[in-house]
């Protein structure tokens, strides 16, 4: 265990179970960011759904389980599981070559989609976080099928927002309904995710902060969406990811991701996709990466982790398979390194698990 976790568990020490509260109070003032959301998940009990610290800085409203942030590129997992759920259920399949092709005439699978070895480039010719300039369907999917891929599909491994965007507006066609319709008809009801979609401005999204630091990626180029000064902040506008949000547009709370953890470690069958369609998401394929998820390692142990990034709102997903531990951390400033405390909160769930059975 790392001397930030002893530390933490010796602070908590009189207390019958870990105060996972107390250790985002903790990251809050450390990273020394707005606010911070989080979900603990072992099995299918949640341990711990809360926040601290504040949504909004003019307002001082407070972060709580049900505060909505955006999940950037975290969004990737639901795309992930609609996909394959759309697999178990006969709609599509995962190594079929897709009506759709690549500049070239190249076909490309949803696996290869999905384990970023499709070839398409990472983004395209849009102005994205620089104009707030995010493609419709139309633009997206005329780039993409009159571009060169990188690579031959299969062939390599380079993470693309376009591969994620373009699978999920085909899975949606599929269904014969826009993507936010389709993610909620498939996964979001089902789980009972409220206060989870895709079309922004979210309702009542917790405001996201960045530091002057990060204004100006370089002179010539700022940052878009830049807003008022809020003491030593800027408030970052939202800009509506469009077609793009498959890839990192999407929003949810913690009580929402909470379920959604919940879902991804079970042993449930139902929903689809079932659990052996889910491990697809964090077990290594050929490639070395999970259909959704990037495996990884923490204290020598496996897990799989995704990060995400959007509007200053920054997001970190843990999963570890044994014990069956899922971790969300949701924060709202662009200077939070949400996967250090992702791992923090993992080390702590690991330490009320027994010693003993599954390794």
């Amino acid at each position: 265990m790392s001397l930030a976790a002893t530390l933490l568990l010796s602070a908590t020490s009189a207390l019958q179970t870990v105060d996972y509260a107390a250790v985002l109070e903790t990251f809050q003032q450390q990273q020394d960011v707005p606010g911070i959301a989080a979900a603990v998940v072992v099995g299918d009990r949640a341990v711990f759904v809360g926040g601290t610290g504040l949504s909004s800085l003019e307002t001082r409203g407070p972060v709580t389980a049900d505060t909505v942030f955006y999940l950037g590129s975290v969004s990737k997992v639901l795309t992930a599981l609609l996909v394959l759920g759309m697999a178990e259920d006969g709609l599509m399949a995962l190594d079929e070559d897709l009506e759709f092709r690549a500049g070239g005439g190249s076909s490309i699978a949803p696996a290869e989609i999905l384990s970023h070895t499709s070839g398409l480039p990472r983004e395209g010719p849009f102005g994205y976080w620089f104009t707030a300039d995010f493609p419709q369907w139309p633009a997206l999917i005329e780039f993409a099928g009159n571009t060169p891929l990188d690579f031959e599909p299969g062939s390599r491994t380079a993470y693309s927002n376009v591969g994620y965007a373009v699978l999920g507006g085909i899975a949606a066609r599929r269904l014969n309904l826009s993507f936010d319709a389709a993610i909620r008809q498939r996964l979001l009801e089902p789980l009972n995710m409220r206060h989870t979609g895709s079309i922004g401005p979210a309702p009542e999204v917790a405001r996201g902060y960045t530091p002057p630091g990060r204004l100006l990626p370089s002179a010539e180029r700022p940052f878009a969406g830049v807003g008022a000064r809020a003491g030593d902040r800027y408030v970052r506008e939202y800009h509506d990811a469009r077609a793009m949000a498959p890839a990192f547009g999407m929003y949810s709370s913690a009580a929402d991701m909470a379920k959604l953890l919940s879902f991804i470690v079970s042993t449930a069958d139902s929903p689809a996709p079932s659990e052996t369609e889910r491990k697809k998401l964090y077990v290594a394929q050929a490639s070395g990466r999970g259909l959704g998820m990037q495996p990884d390692s923490f204290d020598g142990r496996p897990i799989a982790r995704h990060s995400g990034w959007f509007a200053a709102h920054r997001s970190h997903m843990l999963v570890d398979p044994r014990p069956a531990i899922g971790i969300v951390v949701l924060t709202n400033g662009d200077n939070a390194r949400p996967a250090r405390i992702a791992e923090a909160l993992l080390e702590l769930a690991r330490s009320e698990q027994p010693t003993s059975g599954s390794p």
